[in-house]
């Protein structure tokens, strides 16, 4: 599995990683503090994030199953091993997790906007 270019950079000493916007240290990285840790929870940066959305009406049904579906895969082998990889800490929830998730990122990206764009 083809990791991320800064993955292979961090390998041949071009890059360090100062910190990490995870929850928690990386097995990893054991000698990477997260944010937190470094005194940067205050940072503007968040999670990276992937995720699906639909339009308002989409059956529930579809929904339903979609979200299913991805997080299957998301939670499958291939895809732990490939965030393992990459240093990346997989986060599954709810349709509603998600939801609240983009919101408060809507949120804080506003912030940051308004505090360091105008």
């Amino acid at each position: 599995m083809k990791r991320f270019l800064h993955a292979g950079q961090l390998k041949a000493g071009k890059i360090k990683i100062l910190a990490l916007t995870a929850s928690q240290r990386s097995a990893e990285l054991p000698d990477v503090p997260t944010f937190k840790e470094a005194g940067l929870d205050t940072f503007p940066a968040g999670p990276i994030f992937w995720g699906v959305v639909v339009p308002t009406g989409t059956p529930a049904p579809i929904v339903a199953r979609l979200h299913d579906e991805l997080a299957a895969i998301f939670h499958g082998d291939k895809f732990t091993a490939f965030a393992k990889q990459n240093y990346l800490e997989p986060v599954a929830g709810s349709t509603a997790d998600f939801a609240a998730f983009l919101k408060k990122d809507r949120q804080d990206a506003k912030a940051v906007v308004d505090k360091y764009m105008k």
